[in-house]
């Protein structure tokens, strides 16, 4: 890539990339010396407000572009968790007739995004089968809005409500691929216990069903949709294989606090193989598009049950996560289908952090595919080909050692150095009628390793570095708009 591309390539994604980018411009403080003559200072207090006045414009300009800023973040965190105690208060009254609308967003607990394997919808994407898609919609849950005439801010109606329906959903159309996606879900949450603005996550049931006929991929958990936008059309990367899926499912979620369980049915599960086109890109020079691997396309039905834990607040390296999930296939190819993924962000000093992820994958049976499991390139082993090892037995582990300090703001607000390991392998075991055997190949002599050291955002918006196969020494870039896990 030219040097000249790189600053093209790196706003272009930004903006296209779902993800939020952290940017934030400081404010320089001037402290005037005795020496310093009235004019003089008046020109720094000129100087000042004016800077002060851009900064307030660029951080403006984000926000109508729906990117958070560094100074979001640092209003939300800096007073040593005060802020995550009370981050639900009573709704202001908005209505001029006494009517108080009740919020409710995040509260029911968070979604699994960064482990989960399936698209979310999105009314803009780029990708080597669908080439340019538009559509209409969100993944995330829509809420009925519930109203209480009581005007009292104290008053113990306060509360969430004890029912809310939500919806996901939407429809579009891929103009390469030639067909109109749609999928739409109902849902109905039930709530027990604390019910009231102080409690951060009360108890909820949920109870629900969706249907769909979309271009999706179990590649998600790798890249977000708007990074790999970005990549597509201005690198002419696509790090995510599809297919089409039509079918149905319903599922059932008990939240509980920071942890969700939920079981799933899914019916009539029918993929079909997509192929890739050839389309236009900015860049890429004579690359072309990976083939898109094909799918076994029988109907499948499948039962999914699930265990989340997410104890880490958003924009902040601290606490736990941990996936815990079984697939059963029940149509004639039986199969089970296992993922194991913990991870620890430990904050270790005010300038130091150690984020760490391990993850199990396996199969029993005569699974699809497009079910395999995989390990190389982009968040996994990045000094590696794009899927190099794929088989029924797969093991990961990751290290970021970050280090920040004032020094390395240079470029990025509130940047950081990181140091990456990483290390994983994934090959077939044949006989595989129990998960807990074959697992012998997991063994240190076989397994892939890599070094890297890369500068970016502490919150993982944006990193650049380099990381180093330890078998041959082969270097590869490394540039992201979205943090690896």
């Amino acid at each position: 890539m030219k040097f000249w591309v790189l600053p093209l390539f790196i706003i272009c994604a930004a903006i296209l990339s779902s993800t939020s980018c952290a940017y934030s411009f400081e404010p320089r403080m001037f402290t005037p010396l005795d020496s310093v003559k009235s004019n003089d200072s008046t020109r720094i207090a000129d100087s000042i407000k004016f800077e002060f006045n851009v900064r307030r414009t660029v951080i403006n300009t984000l926000h109508e572009l729906g990117i958070k800023t560094a100074e979001d973040s640092a209003e939300k965190y800096e007073s040593n968790d005060t802020v995550e105690q009370n981050a639900n208060p009573a709704p202001a009254d908005t209505s001029h007739h006494h009517w108080r609308k009740y919020h409710y967003n995040e509260f029911y607990g968070k979604s699994p995004q960064q482990y989960d394997e399936w698209q979310p919808f999105s009314d803009f994407r780029y990708n080597r089968v669908d080439g340019l898609f538009l559509g209409l919609g969100s993944s995330t849950p829509q809420n009925f809005p519930v109203y209480s005439k009581d005007t009292n801010a104290n008053s113990r109606n306060n509360q969430y409500p004890e029912r809310a329906w939500r919806t996901t959903g939407g429809f579009g159309y891929a103009f390469a691929s030639h067909f109109w996606t749609i999928e739409l879900g109902l849902s109905h949450l039930w709530y027990f216990g604390d019910r009231s603005y102080n409690q951060q996550k009360p108890f909820a049931f949920e109870l629900g069903a969706e249907g769909h006929i979309r271009t999706d991929t179990r590649d998600a958990w790798l890249v977000n949709t708007g990074e790999n936008t970005a990549t597509s059309l201005i690198a002419r990367e696509d790090y995510q294989d599809y297919f089409k899926r039509l079918g149905y499912s319903s599922s059932g979620t008990l939240y509980l606090g920071n942890e969700q369980l939920s079981a799933q049915y899914r019916f009539s599960e029918h993929d079909q193989s997509l192929i890739e086109h050839d389309l236009f890109t900015f860049f890429g020079g004579n690359r072309v598009f990976r083939q898109n691997p094909g799918v076994n396309q029988d109907v499948m039905n499948a039962a999914v049950f699930t265990s989340y834990y997410d104890s880490k607040p958003d924009e902040r390296n601290r606490g736990w996560k941990f996936l815990l999930q079984a697939e059963y296939g029940t149509t004639n190819d039986k199969y089970g289908r296992y993922i194991f993924d913990l991870r620890r962000y430990q904050p270790v000093t005010s300038w130091m952090e150690i984020n760490l992820r391990a993850r199990l994958a396996g199969a029993t049976g005569n699974i699809p595919a497009q079910d395999s499991f995989y390990v190389g390139g982009i968040s996994t082993l990045p000094a590696y080909d794009y899927k190099e090892f794929m088989g029924n037995r797969a093991v990961l582990l990751n290290l970021e050692w970050g280090f920040g300090s004032g020094a390395f703001d240079w470029a990025l607000d509130r940047s950081m150095i990181f140091l990456l390991a990483d290390a994983g392998y994934a090959y077939t075991y044949t006989a595989t009628n129990a998960i807990t055997d074959g697992w012998n190949g997991v063994a240190i002599p076989n397994m892939k390793t890599d070094l890297g050291i890369c500068y970016g955002t502490s919150n993982g918006g944006f990193r650049i570095g380099a990381v180093w196969r330890n078998d041959i020494g082969k270097a590869a870039l490394l540039l992201r708009f979205s943090r690896p896990f």
